[in-house]
């Protein structure tokens, strides 16, 4: 008996991380400053938990991540560049141009000639202690979902506790995590795909090296790479930087909100209660 493997559920991914597929690029720059850590996390076909919004600062590396959606033939447009992609959505901005005046809710952007919409992000308002983490309010009401101490929560078919999203907050630093299969069932049932952006900036005190400049492009994923010294920046000369974007696909997986459960098609064994006296035949 064979078992069939599902891309990220069983067996070795069909498609496996960047980690595995970009080799590393030849250069004499410090192992430190190749972050395969954050390489080994971005794959196309995640299972556990996914990271939509980060932000950290240390004397050892600076960076973040964040997530739009994005419509599936949008996706190309989207990868065309590595740069920030929709940094600006999640920001509501009243404009003035001469006699008119606009308001913008900070809900969808065009750029690169993709629409973007908004999915989550972190953010601190004024007079707050800590980040204030804003989600998608369609995906909390297709999954149901109610807030717990340290994200949101929904209840299945069983009603038994799931987790969707979590978070870990702090002054200078945030992480925000949604569960994939979650994810990706609800863009699978919106029609939509998930961009996720991802900057790592490593730094080391180690300088001297040679400057590296690689690039890496497939139908899922675009990251530029830099590593180089500057001793003008004081006790961390050395520096490198991972930027780009990759893409999430929208896919059915065995989750379910409680409404799509319950209107399931489900197949029962049919009996024979009698038999026809006119044609003989049996009904069931």
């Amino acid at each position: 008996m064979s078992i069939p493997e599902i891309p990220g559920y069983l067996g070795r991914p069909d498609r496996s991380s960047l980690a595995e597929q970009w080799p590393r690029p030849p250069g004499n720059y410090p192992d430190e400053l190749w972050p395969v850590d954050v390489l080994s996390a971005v794959t196309p076909d995640p299972t556990g938990w996914l990271m939509i919004s980060e932000h950290y600062f240390t004397d050892e590396r600076h960076g973040g991540r964040g997530c739009v959606l994005v419509e599936p033939n949008d996706v190309g447009a989207a990868l065309s560049d590595t740069a920030w992609c929709g940094r600006d959505i999640g920001d509501a901005s009243v404009w003035i141009s001469g006699d008119e005046r606009g308001f913008d809710s900070g809900l969808s952007a065009t750029e690169r000639d993709a629409r973007l919409e908004f999915f989550a992000r972190s953010r601190t308002p004024v007079g707050a202690r800590l980040p204030v983490v804003d989600i998608s309010l369609p995906f909390l009401w297709y999954w149901d979902a109610f807030p717990s101490a340290d994200g949101w929560r929904y209840l299945n078919h069983a009603g038994r506790e799931q987790d969707l999203v979590r978070w870990r907050l702090s002054r200078d630093r945030w992480e925000v995590e949604v569960r994939a299969p979650e994810f990706r069932q609800y863009l699978s049932t919106c029609g939509r795909d998930a961009v996720l952006q991802v900057d790592c900036v490593p730094k080391t005190p180690v300088d001297g090296f040679e400057r590296v400049d690689d690039e890496y492009e497939c139908d899922w994923a675009h990251f530029d790479f830099v590593a180089t010294a500057e001793r003008s920046l004081g006790s961390r000369p050395g520096f490198a930087r991972l930027l780009g974007q990759y893409v999430i696909r929208g896919m059915r997986t065995d989750r379910l909100p409680r409404f799509e459960e319950r209107r399931q098609d489900r197949e029962y064994p049919s009996f024979v209660y009698k038999i026809d006296p006119d044609t003989g035949q049996m009904v069931r």
